[in-house]
């Protein structure tokens, strides 16, 4: 039943009718036991996503109701959920209006919608509650996002507190940092949360009041960057204001008397005339022009006053540079240029060109080998997973239940896109689902098992890691790792070179993934995959700096797959093992450990590779599953031991004992120990024909 077609996108396996939904989970994640009916609903899409109607009525049917009626549901209404607005729901949707003070008119509009989730949210929890992680990232799913959703809209966010960390509260999170003068990451660590409860005493850096960044009309009780610029102008006008970034009565009082001096409606409210006058009789900040528009130079230089330096120095503030924004490339600009490109390894010129500008506008390409992901990074990748799996909106997904499509998510940036049943050569199963209509077919917005990972890596990180590839490609972006954890990739296949799914980790044997044609993505035990290759992890060192030349690239490869320290020590012991098995003249055709080389080994140590990359993959592999036999050769070089010591490990191993029988460890006779055979010492660099690569 498995497909043996070499790339991920369909790995035919179990039958899809083992995709029984036990529960349904809403946006706000209240998880309750499904409708008989539910099996033919709509999948449900969040009320506030853009493709549901600002009011939803009686008639309408489509995933917007299902959504509708499972909220009621939470609130005892008992509705069959099969997306279906009839009377039933209509006089629930009345009830609900009743019970909760709003307009009963069966409409479900933005009040109505608004309270459903309120209602339904998780519990807020203080964030500095034990139960609240260090780090809130996106994803999370609980009280504690509740109580952050709570506290931003004190600070003007206008969001839903539903307790679900999805796209909007990120962009608030974000809003808010630079609004503070905090790191910008849209991650609610201890700064954060102290600025959020009113624990930081720094004032917002000015933000330009024609910015993005600034509502259209700001207004009393708002706290951020705006309202420092604002109180800024009107002090230029006399006001004599505390700044603090703190719209509150005395802004108010200034901006009416602005309002009044200048001919203005005096509603103090700072709308588009408002911010004209203050702007026109101050040295107006000029509008800002995005930096990487053809209106700005290739080199943004010192000296320069125009809206690209506006731009430019919002982005700066946004990543915690707290310039003053006034189109004015000055000293200080440039000191917080300067210092943007050092702490991004950049080359620091004070100039900002092409990679400067990728770089602050989130299009840089990773260079060199990406760090280890954090914990939050990790977090965040199985929170993605998870919310996804449970039909929440995501960026590049309106929410509902994702189905697996054959090469879905392999568009020009990460998330779900059409299914192509001719793609790569074809899928049978994608015609089939194509013709009874059924998850999958094709045209069907939709991701494969690395269009999924790919779109939750780019969630996590911020931009597309692993890019629009297949898992051959994914697997080789990436470090093995010999203990995985929660976020990391499990890739399945007969090696590291021939690879056909891969899934997100999640813990205890559980991977999240888009398994096969005809179902959703879901959760299975990894066991489910088939033959696993290895957990992978992107970052520390991914894409081996091992080349395809020498014995000693090889042996890097080796360490590399096993995930093991590219080490001296390590390097010159797997040499030095090779070496004690073949001459360095030739020795790519009978290597080790364990007679893993390009001309003699296979998976199970017989038979031939077809070249050196499988060999080295193999040889990784077989060390750690044989732990029990090779746990202290696997113990040295995880610890980068001396090579004398692993020498000894390799001497007093199984393999030597059933190799060379005279070994001391075997306690037999007839032949010299194995220990006398192995090369302690300097083994010569020798490279390999390109062939055997």
């Amino acid at each position: 039943m498995v497909n043996t077609r070499k790339h991920d996108r369909t790995p035919g396996r179990a039958p899809a009718s083992w995709l029984a939904v036990a529960t349904i989970v809403l946006g706000a994640g209240i998880a309750f036991p499904a409708a008989a009916s539910a099996s033919t609903a709509p999948a449900p899409l969040s009320l506030t996503s853009s493709s549901c109607p600002t009011n939803i009525v009686e008639g309408e049917l489509d995933g917007c109701v299902t959504e509708l009626q499972d909220l009621l549901n939470v609130h005892g209404a008992g509705l069959s959920v099969d997306g279906d607005f009839g009377a039933n729901t209509l006089t629930a949707v009345k009830n609900f209006q009743s019970a909760h003070g709003l307009g009963v008119d069966g409409q479900v509009g933005p009040q109505t919608k608004a309270a459903l989730y309120a209602a339904a949210a998780p519990a807020p929890i203080s964030l500095t509650s034990s139960s609240c992680p260090t780090e809130i990232v996106q994803g999370e799913l609980d009280g504690c996002v509740t109580e952050l959703q709570q506290l931003l809209n004190q600070h003007g966010a206008n969001i839903v507190a539903d307790g679900d960390f999805g796209p909007n509260t990120l962009a608030a999170v974000r809003t808010f940092q630079s609004a503070h003068g905090l790191a910008v990451d849209g991650i609610v660590g201890p700064n954060t949360k102290a600025a959020l409860m009113g624990g930081s005493s720094s004032v917002p850096a000015p933000i330009a009041l024609t910015s993005s960044a600034c509502p259209a009309d700001i207004q009393e009780g708002l706290i951020s960057g705006c309202v420092t610029e604002l109180q800024q102008l009107l002090n230029q006008h006399g006001a004599a204001l505390g700044v603090d970034g703190d719209f509150g009565a005395d802004t108010l009082a200034a901006v009416k008397d602005f309002q009044s001096a200048h001919g203005l409606e005096v509603d103090g409210v700072v709308g588009p005339n408002t911010k004209a006058a203050l702007d026109a009789g101050s040295g107006t900040v000029p509008a800002a022009i995005l930096i990487t528009s053809s209106s700005c130079p290739a080199n943004i230089v010192q000296g320069e006053d125009d809206g690209c330096v506006t731009d430019l120095q919002e982005l700066l503030n946004q990543n915690g540079a707290n310039v003053s924004v006034d189109g004015d490339f000055g000293p200080n600009t440039l000191a917080a240029v300067e210092n943007y490109q050092s702490t991004h390894g950049l080359g620091v010129d004070g100039q900002v060109g092409p990679q400067t500008k990728a770089a602050l506008t989130g299009n840089a390409a990773p260079t060199g080998n990406p760090p280890p992901p954090s914990a939050a990074t990790l977090t965040a990748i199985v929170n993605y997973a998870t919310a996804i799996e449970n039909g929440h909106a995501e960026t590049g997904w309106a929410g509902g239940h994702l189905p697996y499509g054959y090469d879905g998510g392999h568009g020009a940036t990460p998330g779900p896109s059409p299914a192509d049943c001719a793609a790569d050569g074809g899928d049978p199963a994608c015609w089939t689902a194509t013709q009874n209509g059924t998850p999958g077919y094709n045209g069907e917005i939709s991701v494969d098992c690395s269009g999924f990972a790919r779109w939750v890596y780019a969630l996590a990180y911020g931009h597309d890691v692993l890019g629009a590839s297949g898992t051959d490609v994914q697997i080789s972006e990436m470090t093995r790792v010999s203990s995985p954890v929660p976020g990391d990739l499990v890739f399945f296949g007969s090696s590291s070179t021939n690879t056909h799914h891969v899934g997100v980790y999640i813990g205890n044997g559980k991977m999240i993934n888009a398994y096969d044609t005809g179902t959703y993505i879901q959760t299975n035990n990894v066991s489910d995959g088939g033959t696993v290759v290895g957990y992978y992890q992107y970052g520390s060192g991914s894409t081996t700096t091992a080349g395809q030349s020498t014995n000693a690239d090889w042996a890097k490869h080796v360490l590399a797959d096993g995930g093991w320290p590219q080490s001296t020590n390590n390097v010159t012991v797997i040499m030095q093992w090779m070496s004690s098995e073949e001459p360095p003249s030739d020795w790519w055709d009978r290597n080790n450990p364990l007679n893993n080389g390009y001309g003699s080994g296979g998976g199970a140590g017989l038979g031939s590779y077809n070249n050196l990359i499988t060999a080295a993959d193999f040889a990784a592999q077989n060390l750690q599953q044989g732990t029990s036999d090779y746990g202290h050769i696997v113990a040295d070089l995880a610890s980068s031991a001396a090579p004398a010591t692993t020498a000894q490990a390799i001497i007093d191993s199984p393999w030597s004992c059933g190799h060379y029988s005279g070994s001391t460890t075997c306690n037999t006779s007839g032949n010299p120990p194995w220990g006398a055979a192995f090369n302690h010492g300097s083994v010569a660099t020798v490279a390999a024909p390109a062939s055997a690569w």
